[in-house]
């Protein structure tokens, strides 16, 4: 540590060096290129993921679900809630410290224009730098916030809007999109507290996950932990390693002591362990008197049963076959046949006239062209807009005509069968139709 550093400075000096940190930022590069990049990636010609409010679907993987076929994701959704049970008993709160956007942002975006700015003034008040120039550049720490803030919003909003649609409004007066101009301005306002202000407290006051680690973390869960056998009884003369430098307490961005054993407030970012390895290697002493381990290993106790985690996997990998299953046995072509308000049935040369309300929606990439017929030999189908195109993912409502011949009503009623035709699908629908008693 340099002398003319001050005690802020220190603290970035710590934080922004170690091996575990160089692979934290590897991951957290990917997970922000990922965030940035996805609304722009097209799977057959569709994006990689968005949520389409205004057409009530949403594209995952190159394939498109409307909101009707929720169904068909329930299934992948509780199988990623299981991944995440089997991932943090096994590895504990790897999340909160490697994948959360709350960790990622914070720790590899903002912090680091603090320490641009903030830190470089800390050093100068050593060289006669003035207040003014000091207050300068804390105003460009916070215009810097804001334009990565403003960046996140933008990029959260295409998200729902689509990449060609953002920049459509970019360019146009936020009245004609106030929807969208509102959700964005939120979530950049969001984003500049939280990552100016609230930042760790969004972990230690907010979040429900970190309150549920007491539930889903057992012995046998990966913590990072201090080595009590080998650290105490601390002191820079005593006989354990621990020379009470209190390092991992300075570049804990929760403010606890690791010492202290597992707490709720750790969230495994490895900013301690770092920090002790370096005093450690200056000490001419063993690595990893903090480091990833279990509380049974911490204890000298065998690890026991794999059973919880087992059962998280299976559950998560039978939900994802049941998803891969239902997706195999989706219809292109989702049909909802309900009774025109114009009419309910009339008489038409002995025989009943019955007029359908059709809403047909095309989930396929491709253009499909409905036939619509019936196999009962009684009936006629009238149908003026068979035939023509339905374009991938289209919706179309139209009526038709179904005509049945008096005698065949029992009781007022009759039930026949339609048959619905494109090139990629042929199903059979029985509907029941309303005459006149005999």
């Amino acid at each position: 540590m340099k002398e003319n550093l001050g005690l802020r400075q220190w603290v970035y000096a710590e934080i922004f060096s170690g091996p575990w940190r160089a692979r934290r930022r590897i991951v957290a590069t990917a997970l922000i290129a990922f965030y940035l990049l996805a609304p722009w990636i097209r799977v057959n010609g569709q994006p990689f993921i968005q949520f389409d409010l205004s057409h009530q679907r949403f594209f995952l993987l190159g394939n498109v679900f409307f909101f009707n076929e929720l169904g068909l994701v329930v299934p992948l959704i509780l199988a990623t809630v299981f991944l995440i049970l089997a991932i943090t008993s096994a590895l504990g709160r790897i999340w909160c410290g490697w994948a959360c956007p709350q960790s990622v942002f914070l720790e590899f975006v903002y912090r680091p224009l603090e320490k641009l700015f903030e830190g470089r003034a800390t050093e100068r008040k050593h060289k006669d730098q003035t207040a003014q120039e000091i207050r300068f550049e804390k105003y460009f720490k916070y215009a810097s916030y804001l334009a990565i803030s403003l960046l996140i919003g933008n990029t959260f909003i295409s998200y729902f809007s689509g990449t060609t649609r953002l920049f459509e409004m970019i360019s146009s007066p936020p009245a004609q999109n106030m929807g969208f101009f509102i959700t964005m301005t939120v979530v950049t306002a969001g984003f500049m507290f939280n990552f100016s202000y609230f930042r760790e407290q969004m972990c230690t006051f907010v979040c429900p996950y970190g309150r549920l680690q007491s539930v889903l973390l057992d012995k046998d869960s990966l913590i990072v932990g201090y080595d009590t056998q080998r650290g105490e009884p601390r002191g820079k003369s005593g006989p354990g390693d621990c020379v009470d430098c209190k390092r991992c307490l300075i570049v804990c961005p929760t403010g606890i002591d690791i010492r202290e054993g597992v707490q709720l407030e750790c969230i495994h970012c490895t900013a301690c362990v770092d920090a002790c390895n370096d005093v450690m290697s200056k000490m001419k002493r063993r690595p990893d008197l903090i480091k990833y381990t279990t509380q049974n290993e911490l204890n000298k106790i065998k690890r026991g049963s794999w059973t919880r985690p087992a059962i998280y996997i299976g559950a998560a990998i039978t939900l994802i076959f049941l998803t891969g299953y239902k997706m195999s046995h989706r219809r292109p072509l989702d049909i909802m046949i309900h009774r025109s308000y114009a009419s309910t049935m009339k008489v038409v040369d002995h025989r009943i006239e019955n007029i359908l309300h059709l809403t047909l929606r095309n989930k396929s990439a491709s253009s499909q062209h409905i036939q619509i017929s019936s196999p009962d030999l009684d009936v006629e189908v009238k149908c003026p807009q068979c035939g023509s195109e339905l374009k991938a993912f289209q919706k179309a409502e139209f009526d038709i005509i179904v005509l049945a011949p008096k005698e065949s009503f029992r009781g007022g009623l009759a039930e026949r069968t339609l048959d619905f035709e494109t090139e990629q699908h042929q199903e059979s629908i029985k509907v029941t139709l309303f005459g006149m008693e005999k």
